[in-house]
């Protein structure tokens, strides 16, 4: 996700005063930031290149208790190293061309979709969070002794490496 703040182009940055060329500025204390000579903004670079994605079938009448538990792990998967996660509820899944996600996931009635992924710098990031992620004691307790909101069973899950990100 690119974040950004506004840049006075007054000269108040070292780069600046030393003259070097606004398309070359790289912050030193931070070097995923660069200044963007068109739109005078600082733009946060960050490109995943490997993602984790899920496609799960889900009892609208269960989104409540899916999201308790996803808000749950996406703190820890955060806390292990993750980039980013993001858990999304099916809206406007209606489509005219290609396959429609509710018949992708095989969906029931009264069912939707969520579509997840967790971003991580590499496979080799992904392998080492998600070893400490389940090696959690958290993790165990939210999945231990509660029956879970979706059929796991009927659970897409794949690991993708990144060809285009344009953040």
């Amino acid at each position: 996700m690119a974040r950004f703040a506004r840049c006075s182009g007054r000269g108040c940055c070292p780069a600046e005063r030393a003259g070097r060329p606004v398309a070359a500025r790289v912050f030193p204390f931070f070097p995923s930031l660069t200044l963007s000579p068109k739109l005078n903004l600082i733009r946060k670079i960050t490109t995943p290149t490997y993602v984790d994605g899920y496609v799960v079938p889900v009892p609208k009448k269960n989104l409540a208790a899916y999201r308790k538990i996803a808000v749950k792990a996406a703190k820890i998967f955060r806390e292990h190293g993750a980039l980013e996660v993001h858990e999304c509820a099916g809206e406007d899944l209606a489509n005219s061309w290609g396959v429609a996600f509710p018949a992708l996931a095989k969906t029931k009635p009264g069912e939707t979709v969520v579509f997840s992924w967790i971003t991580y710098k590499s496979r080799a990031h992904r392998d080492r969070v998600n070893a400490k992620v389940h090696g959690d004691a958290r993790m165990a307790a939210l999945m231990k002794g509660q029956k879970m909101p979706f059929d796991c069973e009927r659970m897409a899950y794949g690991g993708f490496t990144t060809i285009v990100a344009d953040v």
